[in-house]
């Protein structure tokens, strides 16, 4: 569990108000203690400067904020926020229902509103992406179909010369189809790296924008799901080659020319 004070939270414009108001609910103030500012009408000079409260702290020569005692007294200061890590996601929700069903916090889950927020702007990319991914595999599997269908073509006498030694009609077509396949598992896993690259790159550019990074170093179960699909789509396509060479006739073949 981590207590942060954040001294800066004080300094927002006419936050003072605010934990005067609450102090007097809570009975740590009088209310007679507390009487609300006028609005001040503020110049064009001091809106540009921004929206921080110049009135209730200074700074220290060293940079540090210095809240007017008059202002903000320790009396009416209350704590920033506190991070805490439950032991399971059930104890957390419960947790965070008990704290704001009460009267003196509010509990909320980082991870759930950052959740909400790819889902409900990322989703429908995410999902275009994945149908462009799909496309994607199934043209890579009609290049390696004509691939392989053209270094069969080529290779008829090695063929050929294999079943004269006593390789089966089995034992080619097994290789033919595990050479696709390790095209395939060759291709799909260089294309994982690449795209866990760009997810880094990617994650700097969301910290910058964001302030939210990508975990761009794991890896789903759905990548390794993918990969085996496209090892299949690739041994897939090597199939009618290898049932070209699965047919090869031997004595056509060797036949010098």
């Amino acid at each position: 569990m981590l207590h942060i004070a954040l001294i800066s939270f004080y300094t927002l414009t006419e936050h003072e108000e605010a934990l005067k108001a609450q102090a007097v609910l809570r009975g740590d103030i009088k209310p007679s203690d507390f009487v609300p500012e006028e609005p001040k009408k503020e110049s064009a000079t001091t809106q540009a400067a921004g929206d921080e409260d110049k009135d209730n702290y200074t700074l220290s020569p060293d940079g540090r904020i210095q809240l007017d005692p008059k202002e903000m007294p320790k009396s009416i200061w209350a704590l920033s926020g506190i991070m805490v890590k439950a032991r399971s996601g059930p104890l957390a929700f419960g947790l965070m229902y008990m704290i704001n069903n009460g009267k003196d916090a509010a509990a909320v889950n980082p991870a759930s509103v950052m959740r909400e927020f790819f889902a409900n702007f990322l989703d429908s990319s995410t999902q275009v992406l994945l149908v462009i991914a799909v496309l994607v595999s199934v043209v890579a599997g009609v290049g390696i179909l004509v691939s392989i269908y053209n270094s069969v073509s080529a290779r008829m006498k090695e063929i050929a010369i294999l079943r004269a030694l006593g390789a089966t009609r089995t034992k080619i077509l097994t290789l033919i189809c595990v050479e696709a396949g390790l095209i395939g598992l060759f291709g799909g896993f260089l294309g994982l790296v690449v795209g866990h690259l760009a997810a880094a790159g990617g994650s700097v550019a969301t910290e910058e924008l964001l302030g939210q990074t990508i975990n761009w170093l794991s890896i789903g179960k759905e990548e390794w799901l993918y990969l085996v699909a496209v090892v299949a789509v690739s041994v897939l396509a090597g199939l009618v080659p290898a049932m070209k060479a699965y047919r090869t006739p031997v004595a056509t073949n060797l036949v010098v020319s």
